[in-house]
């Protein structure tokens, strides 16, 4: 069999290079799944999951203009909740299959033993701590109950500005007249360039929305209204959301967060890449759905890159194999000459074994 030995080398020389392309496509996506490995506010659904069941994770976000009332929200809550009943949807042991969680956000002056702060302030309803997991120094989450309604949780930033020292938990700060009582310390959230950034220089507190009515007299004002629902089969959990919940798709934004950086979601960012930038919506995010803006880019980014890198090494592969063709090289052909070959050597070997005998004799 007569072959380019040229030929072989080039194809080699696309298979090597079909492999390296392949390799960074691989190394491309487990940076997705870094840059998103330790999330918090995309697994509410495995926090909430006793026993292992699959769980969605919903965002419905809204502009100042058209924030939800008290009253929206309890009748949001209604309204999913008789969804999931007419699904048949319910617990074995009566206690609730979902949960939900729902907050705004204001700017705050603050009083403290050491000093006066501004703060950006999150008043909270629901389960809001399940949603964000937060990392506490000190301390504990404040109760959600309308008969506590003056426990705070303050980052480390604001307590070292009010009190000049972290270990606060217990002690009170002022705020309009109201004496507050801190629960807790958390650390600012600022484990990433994308999240400082989202995080702002501002300090913070996190209280519960009783707090604030009691000190403002508002009812509503929340712009963020979550959910965590089971999700037995691709888009249930969304189809009882849409449902339920009325969505001006004008003024509101619903986003699934538990599958937001799947292979295929990320795919689907990709052509939205040129015009991130542009805000066309007049909504104010709070601060970690911003950092999951500034990922939705940045994984979609190496999502792009490592769709070309597959390309590049699917067009090189098949390179090798029409250099493999040229050169004249056929594995067919290779396999039966090593056939003949071999029942050649065991017909000499037959031939000869025989001769043997026959001069014995």
């Amino acid at each position: 069999m007569r072959y380019s030995k040229k030929g072989l080398l080039l194809s080699a020389v696309f298979a090597g290079i079909a492999v390296l392309f392949l390799l960074l496509f691989g190394g491309s996506q487990l940076i997705c799944r870094n840059l998103t490995a330790d999330l918090d506010a995309l697994n509410a659904g495995e926090r909430w999951s006793a026993s292992g069941e699959e769980y969605a994770t919903l965002v419905l976000h809204t502009d100042n203009s058209t924030a939800l009332s008290e009253y929206q929200v309890e009748n949001y809550v209604s309204a999913v909740g008789k969804a999931l009943e007419e699904a048949a949807v319910t617990s074995s042991d009566r206690g609730s299959v979902w949960t939900y969680s729902f907050y705004g956000e204001s700017t705050l002056q603050l009083k403290g033993p050491k000093s006066s702060s501004a703060a950006n302030v999150m008043y909270v309803g629901g389960n809001f701590f399940t949603f964000h997991p937060l990392e506490f120094l000190y301390g504990s989450p404040f109760a959600y109950d309308p008969a506590l309604p003056d426990g705070v949780v303050l980052d480390d930033e604001l307590a070292w500005r009010l009190f000049g020292t972290l270990n606060v938990v217990g002690m009170e700060i002022t705020w309009n007249e109201r004496v507050l009582t801190v629960t807790g310390i958390v650390a600012g959230e600022r484990d990433s360039a994308a999240y400082e950034k989202a995080y702002g220089d501002t300090p913070r507190m996190y209280m519960s929305y009783y707090g604030y009515k009691a000190g403002t007299y508002a009812d509503g004002g929340f712009t963020t209204f979550e959910v965590t629902l089971p999700n037995p089969v691709d888009g249930f959990a969304d189809g009882i959301f849409r449902g339920a919940v009325q969505i001006n798709e004008d003024a509101m934004v619903l986003k699934e967060n538990s599958s937001r950086y799947t292979f295929l979601n990320r795919c689907r960012i990709i052509p939205t890449l040129p015009y991130m930038g542009m805000r066309t919506d007049r909504i104010v995010y709070p601060y970690f759905e911003n950092e999951l803006q500034t990922l939705d880019f940045h994984s979609a980014l190496w999502t792009l890159a490592g769709l070309i890198c597959a390309g590049l090494g699917v067009l090189a592969f098949l390179t090798a194999l029409i250099s493999l063709f040229c050169s004249g090289f056929s594995p067919t052909a290779l396999l039966k000459q090593g056939v003949t070959k071999t029942i050649n050597y065991v017909s000499n070997h037959k031939n000869r074994k025989s001769m043997k005998n026959r001069r014995r004799l």
